[in-house]
């Protein structure tokens, strides 16, 4: 996946290790619109997503073009202007929508538009990157990454309290999908020790947190975690080929981390096109999400 004049993800990724050194200073942030023009659907990169993935050669799911939506965030969060650290985003949603039909075999631009908020009832901030893809100056899809952070002013915050009752707003929420898990088709994903090495070398993401153990415990965890795109397009392959058609609209959100190796559940709500992870005695909720055709 590369774009004229520009790195490859595993370089980017190098690079952003220097940004160790940012102060995360909300007050430096200037959310100027991003651009790259030129791009082009590897048709040899495709196929081994697809294959990746257990789908038709001549598919491309929605989950495909984060990864170029994720270069397009990269190049932009490696400027000089950007004030937070790289590695210490935290990828807690993402929403992908087709908005019209798109040449595979034509170029096309993503336009990235940033925006952070500061949440009044969290100890973080959210950073949201909307990516437009266009071809022939209309808008084909769209998809936005949100990331959690903790600035600096986010440190002077005192909502412990808030803390506290968002978290008991979760848990709640965690019983309610087991009760009704009765509703669910259930599947089951093996994730295996070596799942992150595999996935970086397809998205070109080789965060250390998904490689090892060693890289892993550099963020606080004991054994490396998935990938949530990787988890996020496991789910979507499962659920199109369930439902025979394929999903135009994919809105994912991501819980908690899911450790390598582990044997999780994808349940498919079957009266409404929703979805959740969880672990084998669906007590924890990894992800979940909604979808349209």
């Amino acid at each position: 996946m590369r774009y004229a004049g520009s790195k490859s993800i595993p370089m980017l990724m190098v690079q952003s290790l220097l940004t160790l050194r940012r102060k995360n200073d909300a007050t430096r942030f200037c959310p100027n619109p991003f651009k790259c023009a030129d791009i082009l659907i590897n048709k040899a990169h495709l196929q081994a997503f697809n294959r990746f993935f257990a789908v038709d050669d001549d598919d491309m799911l929605l989950t495909y073009f984060y990864l170029h939506a994720q270069k397009v965030q990269l190049h932009y969060m490696l400027k000089g202007g950007f004030p937070f650290t790289v590695l210490g985003l935290v990828h807690t949603r993402n929403v992908i929508t087709k908005i019209a039909a798109f040449d595979c075999n034509s170029a096309f631009e993503i336009k990235l538009t940033p925006q952070l908020v500061s949440l009044t009832d969290s100890k973080s901030s959210r950073l949201s990157f909307v990516c437009r893809f266009t071809q022939n100056n209309q808008v084909f899809l769209s998809c936005e990454s949100i990331y959690s952070l903790q600035t600096q002013q986010d440190k002077q915050k005192e909502i412990q309290h808030q803390i506290n009752s968002s978290s008991a707003k979760r848990a709640s929420k965690n019983q309610i999908l087991i009760k009704s898990s009765e509703h669910y088709t259930p599947f089951t994903i093996d994730l295996l020790s070596t799942t992150g090495r595999q996935y970086a070398k397809l998205s070109g993401d080789f965060n250390p947190i998904h490689l090892h153990q060693f890289g892993a415990k550099l963020f606080g965890f004991e054994q490396p975690i998935a990938h949530g795109m990787y988890m996020a397009s496991k789910c979507l392959a499962q659920i199109e080929q369930q439902r025979g058609e394929k999903v135009n609209h994919f809105d994912v959100t991501f819980k908690k981390p899911v450790l390598l190796e582990n044997s999780v559940n994808l349940l498919i709500e079957n009266q409404a096109d929703e979805f959740v992870v969880s672990d084998a005695e669906a007590e924890v909720v990894y992800l979940c999400g909604l979808f349209t055709g």
